[in-house]
């Protein structure tokens, strides 16, 4: 991986972390492979119907309440899974961050004025419009069609960018 992809991936990560209130990369992660453990322990314990025996057998005996309560968690199992699972989801929805609204920038503003330099360079040694526009798209590893939308929304100054007329001129001269 190379190291600016690598890099924006580290600071994912710690944002993420760190918008869940931990205070340290660190620190976020351990309590997430603490509770990782918990879980997979846990579960492991009633992994099989052996297992599932072996732990029953663990526990000190029940009471009467206590076996109401066991049968009925038993026998109403999806039910709870179904609550629980939509009341941490309501929890995560209520204290984590939202998704960030929009597209998401695939360049800097400085690398896309690079880019569309890059196309007007490419323009006036000859090469067409579009396929200017696919190497372009090649070189700063991003999709066509982004290139497409910053070249529709450039602001044209005289010096920078040649006008439609100047490419079919160039185009129409070199042809």
């Amino acid at each position: 991986m190379d190291e600016k992809t690598r890099e924006k991936l580290v600071a994912s990560f710690e944002e993420a972390i760190r918008a869940v209130g931990a205070p340290s990369y660190e620190e976020g992660f351990e309590t997430l492979a603490r509770l990782i453990r918990f879980a997979g322990e846990g579960i492991e314990t009633i992994g099989t119907r052996d297992k599932l025996r072996e732990t029953l057998d663990r526990l000190p005996p029940l009471s009467i309440r206590d076996r109401f309560i066991c049968m009925f968690i038993a026998g109403h199992l999806p039910q709870l899974l179904r609550w629980g699972l939509r009341k941490m989801a309501d929890d995560a929805a209520r204290t984590l961050p939202a998704m960030p609204a929009g597209r998401p920038t695939s360049m800097t503003a400085n690398q896309r004025e690079e880019a569309l330099d890059y196309i007007c360079k490419l323009l006036r040694q000859g090469v067409a419009l579009e396929i200017a526009k696919q190497r372009t798209a090649d070189k700063y590893g991003c999709s066509l069609r982004t290139i497409e939308r910053y070249w529709a929304a450039r602001e044209e100054s005289a010096e920078e960018s040649p006008t439609m007329d100047e490419i079919n001129t160039f185009l129409l001269d070199h042809s």
